[in-house]
């Protein structure tokens, strides 16, 4: 399992990040038919170039070759009408992976968690999203209790 974190170029609306966020994810369901993941979004607030840019987290179970992945990251940007801030401007943080493990994987499902449940920040857009597949028992199976009690709190799961 990976922890991916989608960063922009530049500004961008709330509705164009999730359409390319729809993009990528389609991309990547197309070329691993087992592909799953939750995603959630979250304002920037120590960058200050961008400062209130929505950026994405999700949690996948997909291993990710950076290089190529990255690369397509910020081409399907730059097609969809973001352009960089600066000439040949390609940020490593715009496409950032960390391996989960079992040292970590609590620790980022309650980050993911509090950003689900206790997300103030203003979106025109849904600020979370998972794959159909990933079923309340698959999460649980990774962490406590809470996590899903927090979902069904929002309704979020039947």
């Amino acid at each position: 399992m990976s922890f991916v974190t989608l960063a922009f170029l530049n500004k961008v609306s709330d509705e164009e990040a999730v359409n390319i966020l729809r993009k990528f994810l389609d991309n990547a369901k197309k070329r691993n038919k087992d592909f799953e993941y939750v995603w959630i979004a979250e304002r920037q607030t120590k960058n200050d170039a961008f400062k209130g840019n929505v950026h994405f987290h999700m949690i996948t179970n997909k291993y990710w070759k950076v290089e190529k992945w990255w690369n397509y990251w910020i081409e399907l940007q730059i097609k969809n009408g973001i352009k960089p801030r600066k000439k040949d401007f390609k940020p490593s943080s715009a496409f950032d992976v960390k391996q989960l493990n079992s040292s970590n994987i609590r620790s980022i499902a309650s980050y993911d968690t509090k950003y689900i449940t206790k997300n103030d920040a203003k979106f025109k857009r849904q600020v979370w999203n998972w794959l159909k597949r990933v079923s309340e028992l698959y999460t649980d199976f990774y962490t406590t209790t809470e996590f899903t009690n927090q979902f069904k709190r929002l309704n979020a799961v039947l």
